[in-house]
């Protein structure tokens, strides 16, 4: 997958996160200053693997780093978690992210690590609206999960806030952060 918007004023380079060569050459053509890792995916080299290839390579060549994982490295029981819960995920995208963030803490100590909650967008319509939407219009069945608990928060809310966070000193971002959304509700 590939970003594909270009930043005014900021160099371009394109680098498979997989690869720690690519990502290592990237990151040294553009000398960054602060690297936010938001790569998202659902196979286990590209959340891990990618994490860990990012977070040497921003280290190594002094940036600093903000890492957005998720709140799936919980459980989902409603009960509420503070920065400080170890994490205790039962899916397998909660698991390689809960790995993900350790080699964050290990590779870059003074990292943030942004645990967003269950993204929601309606303008543009995320994957899932847009997936329910098309069930609806095409009289289809779904399934909804009931017994995992969410903080569901919409995207642009949380960009604004990954923003915010940005804008501080190394030393005031350092650490885990959670940004949950107003409620805890089931999917369905």
């Amino acid at each position: 997958m590939v970003h594909r918007t270009l930043l005014d004023d900021a160099p371009q380079v394109q680098a498979d996160l997989r690869s720690a060569e690519q990502v290592r050459s990237a990151l040294e053509r553009a000398r960054p200053s602060l690297v936010v890792h938001a790569a998202y995916a659902r196979d286990e080299a590209s959340v891990v693997g990618a994490t860990h290839n990012v977070a040497r390579a921003a280290s190594a060549v002094g940036a600093e780093l903000i890492h957005i994982s998720s709140d799936a490295v919980f459980c989902g029981d409603g009960e509420p978690r503070d920065e400080q819960d170890r994490p205790d995920p039962i899916l397998d995208y909660g698991s390689w992210k809960a790995r993900a963030e350790a080699l964050v803490a290990e590779e870059a100590p003074a990292a943030a690590i942004v645990r967003l909650p269950l993204i929601i967008s309606l303008d543009p319509e995320d994957h899932i609206v847009g997936a329910i939407r098309a069930g609806v219009r095409n009289r289809e069945r779904s399934v909804w999960f009931h017994d995992e608990l969410r903080q569901p928060a919409l995207a642009s809310e949380l960009a604004e806030a990954v923003w915010r966070i940005t804008a501080l000193d190394e030393g005031d971002r350092s650490g885990p952060w959670h940004l949950p959304g107003p409620e805890s509700l089931t999917r369905y």
